[in-house]
């Protein structure tokens, strides 16, 4: 997929800074949260799961969003179409917080 075909690639290098961002807070928050299982579990602190699939779920959603983001087109076509006539809007407010008292 090239630049082209996507509606924002402008937004390319914003995405990917903050997915790495995302990714090395996520990293970090783990290591935290393991030296806190020692510590406040003891020995038995060792043995608490790591949870990596809750991780790399939430990467994979970080990284559809960031993609859907971008805009992705496939298929393509524009159309000219000569068309004529003048849009009319008219709006009429008719609330109480327009009217003197």
């Amino acid at each position: 997929m090239s630049a082209a075909d996507l509606a924002h690639p402008e937004w390319g290098e914003t995405l990917l800074v903050l997915l790495c961002a995302s990714l090395s807070a996520l990293v970090l928050g783990r290591g935290v949260a393991r030296r806190r299982a020692r510590r406040l579990l003891g020995p038995r602190g060792q043995g608490v799961p790591a949870g990596w699939m809750s991780d790399l779920a939430l990467v994979g959603a970080a990284l559809a969003i960031a993609l859907a983001l971008l805009g992705p087109r496939i298929g393509v076509r524009s159309e000219w179409l000569r068309s004529s006539g003048v849009d009319v809007v008219v709006l009429v407010d008719v609330s109480d917080s327009v009217s003197e008292k």
